[in-house]
């Protein structure tokens, strides 16, 4: 009854906002492959995913210490030229403990490879062998070293980065890079990057900081820029919007003022105010060695609208070796659901919950927790009225929403 009291704010939120019409799409270029549905998960709990950096997988984390209070931890893959699913077990000694003494109830993040499994807590990475599913290392976090995200390189190399509300009055933590060597945690290189409003970190989800062939690319939030590093973490790069192109962003005066704020809270709140009226850079993910996407909130000239609406912008690489922009501002009809048609899909759907995402080089996966109705050739109303007759008498399922798209054609 919760899930679905939730269901029907969200439609009732978003029927309520005017949304002018556009003339692209991003469902223009996606096509309804079929749904895959993972049954064996305790509803309502959070979920961790992540791809692999050099295999044809994905990783599926539903544990909750608070729930399971074990210290076995199932991790799920989804082998995505198969798209079956199968189970490995990991153990940590007193890991659930852990977690719940320090008011946690999953794993900071989690990376995948091949080869290797990291499982973080805010403490402790721990590194495991996915061929024994063996603890072979491990790695402490403290205020000297700290990560909430990462990706395993060549070369048996490790990128780990810590991007934080950090401010400069704020001596805590900082944004910052990090190289290792594998298995022995070995630290390379590391560097403080620099990052626009790092304030903008509060803002969920996010995702600003990619790696591809042994090159990491981090994105700046109002500023539409995006910086390269090597694997040593030497800039190589900068891909930046072309000027031919329109972006709002903070004037002189604005932007004097949020930086000028005294620490981080008061930036967020002071930046808040113009949120909804500039643009913002949400994330970059890479779709293939030489395509990726950028997902944008692009503000509203009309102060009366409410949310900024969501877009996004291929690049691909030229003949020449140089990123340029393939398709710009395709709309994703994010805040308009119910205006979407038999066939159109969303990469954002509010309505079942879905934020979650990951591009492969043909496909996008979503998952969800939301009714088994199947999404192809359904109006979004009828879907609605599906979901809530499914949902007065039984739970939702985790699934998977596999979509073909044709970024790559």
């Amino acid at each position: 009854m919760k899930f679905l009291v939730l269901f029907n704010f969200y439609v009732f939120m978003f029927c309520a906002l005017f949304c002018k019409a556009q003339n692209l799409n991003i469902s223009n270029f996606l096509d309804f492959e079929k749904q895959i549905y993972l049954k064996d998960t305790i509803l309502y709990r959070e979920f961790q995913y992540e791809k692999s950096s050099d295999s044809d997988e994905i990783l599926l984390c539903f544990y909750n210490a608070k729930i399971e209070n074990t210290d076995t931890i199932a991790i799920y893959i989804l082998n995505t030229k198969t798209d079956s699913i199968t189970k490995e077990l990991y153990y940590i000694k007193n890991i659930g403990e852990s977690l719940l003494k320090n008011y946690a109830y999953s794993f900071k993040f989690l990376i995948l490879s091949q080869k290797y499994l990291i499982l973080s807590t805010k403490q402790t990475i721990y590194l495991f062998e996915r061929q024994n599913m063996h603890h072979i290392n491990m790695l402490k976090q403290d205020f000297t070293f700290n990560a909430t995200g990462g990706y395993f390189l060549e070369d048996s190399k490790l990128f780990l980065y810590k991007n934080y509300n950090n401010h400069k009055n704020d001596a805590k933590f900082k944004t910052k890079f990090y190289i290792l060597t594998l298995p022995n945690f070995e630290l390379i290189s590391e560097i403080i990057p620099d990052f626009d409003i790092v304030e903008y970190t509060h803002i969920k989800p996010n995702h600003w900081v990619e790696a591809n062939n042994n090159n990491i690319y981090f994105s700046s939030t109002i500023n539409y820029k995006i910086n390269v590093y090597n694997d040593k973490l030497e800039h190589t790069n900068i891909i930046e919007l072309p000027q031919k192109h329109t972006w709002r962003n903070l004037n002189k005066k604005q932007l004097k003022k949020v930086k000028n704020s005294k620490g981080a809270i008061k930036t967020i709140f002071e930046i808040n105010k113009y949120h909804r009226y500039i643009d913002v850079v949400v994330g970059l993910w890479f779709v293939s060695d030489s395509s990726f996407v950028v997902q944008m909130f692009k503000g509203n000239k009309d102060k009366n609208e409410a949310i900024a609406h969501s877009y996004f912008d291929l690049w691909k690489l030229n003949k020449a070796k140089k990123w340029e922009i393939n398709q710009k501002d395709l709309h994703d009809k994010y805040f308009d659901l119910l205006k979407m048609e038999k066939g159109e899909y969303s990469l954002c759907q509010p309505m079942i919950g879905s934020k979650n995402f990951i591009f492969t080089e043909n496909y996008v996966y979503q998952f969800v927790f939301a009714a088994p109705i199947t999404r192809k050739d359904i109006s979004t109303q009828d879907y609605i009225e599906q979901t809530n007759k499914y949902l007065l008498e039984n739970n939702p399922f985790f699934y998977i929403i596999k979509l073909k798209h044709k970024f790559n054609e």
